[in-house]
């Protein structure tokens, strides 16, 4: 992986994988008969896993803006309930994508296998990420919790925050045009 692919250093899909897209911009896909399909499951999907990330960021926020050196671990339910929800929801529906989804795209639509190449190791990325922020969450088994260790937690969720909002938005853009039936 280069600057040009990584999830964590690219401002867009590089060009080498753009000029490849199917010819379907963004603002017409609901038009598509086949939208209420996956297309419209995935972007739903999608949202949910950014919405849950943004409610994280809050919940941390509040937490971190309320609290003095010391947090109690009762105080912490509402964002490990959230966090470990955003954890599993976005492993299994990578591992979906990962085992059936992109193999079967792939090959049915070989000019976009570059893309979706890319959207494989942003899964790697996105994995190692949400590791991080599972194992950043395990404090609420603590009685006390250190200003410091919710500073951590807020850290991992912004480093999620950051690599699904590039990752999401990069992977619509190769896969629902093909979920429309754009070729």
């Amino acid at each position: 992986m280069n600057a040009q692919t990584h999830v964590t250093l690219r401002p867009s899909l590089p060009p080498h994988i753009r000029e490849h897209l199917l010819d379907c911009p963004r603002d017409t896909w609901s038009g598509y008969p086949l939208f209420d399909g996956k297309a419209a499951f995935f972007l739903r999907y999608h949202d949910s896993l950014r919405r849950r990330s943004r409610q994280l960021m809050a919940v941390l926020e509040d937490l971190l803006n309320k609290s003095g050196p010391h947090i109690a671990a009762t105080d912490l339910a509402e964002m490990t309930a959230i966090g470990k929800n955003l954890v599993q929801s976005a492993e299994h529906h990578h591992e979906m994508e990962d085992r059936y989804y992109f193999p079967v795209l792939a090959q049915g639509y070989p000019q976009l296998r570059a893309g979706i190449e890319v959207l494989d190791n942003d899964h790697r990325v996105v994995s190692t990420r949400l590791h991080e922020l599972d194992r950043a969450l395990s404090i609420r088994s603590q009685s006390r919790v250190e200003y410091s260790q919710l500073a951590l937690a807020y850290e991992r969720a912004d480093g999620v925050a950051h690599v699904l909002r590039r990752h999401l938005f990069d992977e619509e853009e190769v896969i629902i045009p093909m979920f429309l039936g754009v070729s």
